[in-house]
This record gives structure tokens, C-alpha cells and sequence, in this order.
């Protein structure tokens, strides 16, 4: 799919949104259809894998 990079993270309480401090993270993300992996540049053996499970959901 593509690789990205994660510049900034937030947390949401109601109607609040904080800023949570953070370096930017480059990721990889790769997908044969029916799992999505994602892994940090770099480190293919580190990752997290979901698989999608039917049209309407996704499942870890």
C-alpha cells in the first residue's frame, strides 16, 4: 500500500483534543487482501498484522 509517516498524535476527551508529544514514526504498510500489516521503516520483522475478516469489518 504504501509507506507513511506519523507526525503528531491526539487525545480526545468529549470535546477536548491535547496534543501528545511525540518524533515522527515512518511506517510501511502492506496489504494482500486479506491482511493488512504494518510494520516500521525499516524493521519488516517487528510488525502488527489485521486481518480483514469480511466487507465490513477488520479483526487483529
Amino acid at each position: 500500500m504504501g509507506d507513511f509517516l506519523l507526525r503528531s498524535h491526539y487525545k480526545l476527551t468529549g470535546a477536548e483534543m491535547t496534543p501528545i508529544p511525540m518524533k515522527p514514526i515512518a511506517f510501511h504498510v502492506f496489504t494482500d487482501g486479506v491482511t493488512i500489516r504494518i510494520s516500521p521503516e525499516g524493521d519488516d520483522d517487528s510488525h502488527t498484522s489485521f486481518k480483514i475478516y469480511r466487507s465490513d469489518g477488520i479483526a487483529r
